[in-house]
């Protein structure tokens, strides 16, 4: 009985000393964070009252704890007045940094208020919704700020964190690695979370299966982000137009024509990816949804999310994601003409039969949008796939009196190229198109009048640094440079109510050349001698002046005064159209080589008088650089506004340019902070307001928001 007595004493102080060896080595500390409880409702809460020591890939160790509410920091205590929630995942938790260098409480410090850190890692978007909906009706912030991350928000819009993470002894893990059951016995839970001997061994006897950096289903795919893309955009009210008879059946043609061109967008990612997939650098990565779902099946209980020391949460390659955010942007712009190519390749397979016949439809369909856009205010482009979200948030937060600020945040290799480094990568991927899809997201939100930044400037500003090594979380430097910026937005005065999208009732979009040519000749007088036609089209105003016999040649048209007044011309011609509004002036400079004619549109009542007169001679318009593109002859069928955001949005892009500058909304530009999308062609004008009137122009209404027009 003794000897079995020093056996078990013995062996028993050998693994408390062991344990504390492996504590020393481990300097005390973990690499996933271990005190995860099951949600039925959020997949995992943080245990209250819970703390660790973190360090995961080469970073210096950091504390963690959690209070009484589950979330991160010291206690929340009763509601405060000025309260800011701040929303969001491990970034917002502030994984890698300690809680008082987190973006929250730098924010906090900036603006003199308390910010309650609600982010909670594995968190998604469904779960950002829960959490406001729990603290707006237990604190009543004034101020939420959701965080929404471009690492994985953008794939688990639609998968709840029920579908995509487990509780393994304290451990989140992704749901394909959890087992389906575990052995319990006393003491379980804590020898299997806070044991640095059995981590040890655990890592030991581990061997990483085939693959094992691709991911798996749950993380999602481009797929799953262009299904979430192509939906229509949250109705918004029309309060010029709501309860009028004809305007509830046009937008019921809208609804069918939309839902109906939805679906066909489905089908053609469908046979995007069964068509041409791996021709598209996908197949390489192993990223396919189908094979994820084999791999899942083979690292069933495995557990490498527990062991792997690489990144702080458990997750597939960056450049699994980065790849994966990448083919979601490129088809965004791309997936149309990919098809084509391939049904043109393959003739013979009845997948391109199947893409043509979809193509051919979604033609069809484009057509009575188009139709019907002419006729009621709607846009069906440039949604962003996390636009519901913050249109859900924005209308809890309204509903409980709270102010609702979004953040765009980048994927580190968003903000720099630089960060691939550390990762040991040879090739790296170009994610400069990628951008694009914050760039929808804070415009989406700024239309539904919610603040919004786009972090990557504030980040890219502080490189080198401002990512933890050999993982994607941000430094103390980044998490600084982050809550500096976001107290600049939420300090300032709320901006201008930005327009919402589509057009007035009544009014329609720029004609093309080839309607305009159908139009109804009007008298302009001065026209006849002057060598112009004059023509109009619902509301539109065509003026095209071109050679006149004696041989003097129309050099441009110089706007003068006018709203939405588009020019252009080319092969000798010079051309300007504008919509006949009654009340609206329209005054502008047509120069030809030997004068200039000025056109000048008053109103008489709700009559325009039109005509020309010669005035002082004024310089020929500077012609823009696009005019030197192939087939200048083209030109003649373009109203060339290149000075409201065309040039600034397609620099490198001639025919882009162009197209833009046409006015017909194929495409828009993007627009600056402080401007917004308005008048039929879509061009970009200053946001105007009593706190903000125009330094030029007219502060114009323009669909709920005023322009400088």
């Amino acid at each position: 009985m003794q000897r079995l007595l020093q056996l078990v004493g013995g062996t028993a102080l050998g693994l408390v000393l062991a344990e504390g060896m492996f504590w020393v080595a481990d300097d005390g500390a973990f690499a996933h964070v271990n005190f995860y409880v099951p949600d039925a409702a959020l997949g995992v809460r943080l245990a209250p009252g819970a703390t660790e020591r973190i360090s995961f890939g080469g970073n210096p160790v950091t504390s963690i704890r959690v209070n009484d509410a589950g979330y991160r920091g010291a206690e929340w205590g009763p509601p405060q007045d000025g309260e800011v929630v701040v929303l969001g995942d491990s970034q917002v938790f502030g994984l890698g940094v300690e809680e008082d260098q987190t973006a929250s409480a730098v924010l906090a410090a900036a603006l003199g208020r308390p910010v309650r850190n609600a982010g909670v890692p594995t968190y998604g978007p469904g779960e950002y919704l829960a959490v406001l909906d729990e603290t707006l009706a237990a604190r009543r912030p004034k101020t939420v700020v959701l965080v929404l991350n471009f690492s994985n928000d953008i794939f688990e819009k639609d998968t709840p964190n029920t579908q995509r993470h487990a509780v393994w002894d304290g451990w989140a893990v992704r749901l394909e690695t959890a087992p389906d059951a575990v052995f319990e016995f006393p003491g379980r839970r804590w020898l299997m979370s806070q044991s640095h001997l059995v981590l040890a061994a655990r890592r030991a006897w581990w061997t990483p299966p085939e693959a094992w950096e691709q991911g798996v289903a749950s993380e999602g795919t481009w797929a799953r982000m262009m299904a979430v893309a192509t939906g229509p955009e949250p109705a918004a009210a029309d309060e010029q137009g709501a309860g009028q008879a004809d305007e509830v059946l046009l937008a019921a043609d809208v609804d069918r024509a939309a839902s109906e061109r939805l679906e066909l967008e489905y089908e053609l990612v469908e046979l995007y990816r069964r068509a041409i997939r791996q021709d598209d650098g996908i197949g390489a990565h192993g990223t396919d949804v189908t094979d994820l779902g084999v791999e899942a099946a083979i690292r069933h209980a495995h557990p490498g999310d527990i062991v792997e020391q690489g990144y702080a949460e458990s997750s597939r390659s960056i450049t699994v994601t980065a790849a994966q955010l990448r083919e979601g942007a490129k088809l965004r712009a791309g997936l149309e003409s990919a098809l084509v190519k391939w049904a043109a390749d393959n003739k013979q397979d009845d997948r391109a039969k199947d893409i043509r016949a979809a193509l051919a439809s979604r033609a069809t369909l484009d057509t009575e949008l188009s139709a019907l856009a002419t006729r009621v205010a709607e846009e069906v482009s440039g949604r962003s796939p996390l636009l519901d979200v913050v249109a859900a948030a924005k209308a809890r937060c309204d509903a409980a009196g709270a102010e609702l600020v979004v953040v765009a945040l980048p994927l580190d290799v968003q903000v720099s190229d630089t960060e691939w480094a550390k990762y040991g990568v040879a090739e790296k991927l170009d994610m400069a198109p990628t951008r694009v899809l914050l760039a929808d997201l804070v415009t989406n939100a700024r239309r539904l009048g919610v603040r919004a930044l786009d972090a990557t400037e504030a980040l890219a500003a502080a490189e080198p640094g401002a990512f933890l090594l050999a993982d994607l979380h941000m430094s103390a430097k980044g998490q600084a440079a982050l809550g500096e910026a976001l107290a600049t937005v939420v300090r300032a005065p709320p901006p201008p109510a930005m327009p919402g999208p589509g057009l007035p009732v009544g009014r329609t979009r720029v004609p093309t050349w080839s309607e305009l040519e159908l139009g109804k000749e009007v008298v302009v007088r001065g026209s006849t001698k002057n060598h112009c036609s004059t023509r109009t089209l619902r509301e539109w105003l065509l003026v095209e002046c071109d050679e006149a016999p004696a041989g003097a040649e129309p050099l441009g048209v110089l706007p003068i005064r006018g709203a939405e007044v588009l020019t252009g011309g080319g092969g000798r011609t010079a051309s300007l159209v504008a919509p006949l509004l009654p009340g609206r002036e329209i005054v502008a400079d047509f120069v030809w080589s030997d004068r200039t004619e000025r056109l000048t549109v008053a109103w008489e009542g709700d009559k325009p008088r039109m005509a020309f007169a010669p005035t002082a001679a004024a310089e020929a318009p500077v012609e823009p650089r696009c005019r030197a593109a192939p087939q200048p002859w083209k030109l003649r069928d373009r109203f060339d506004d290149f000075t409201r955001g065309c040039e600034a949005s397609f620099p490198d892009a001639c025919d882009a340019q162009l197209a833009c500058a046409a006015g017909t909304r194929a495409p828009i530009p993007t627009c600056p902070d402080g401007q917004a999308n308005a008048g039929s062609a879509g061009f970009c004008y200053p946001l105007c307001d009593d706190a903000n009137p125009c330094a030029a122009d007219t502060c114009t209404p323009w669909q709920g928001g005023h322009v400088c027009m």
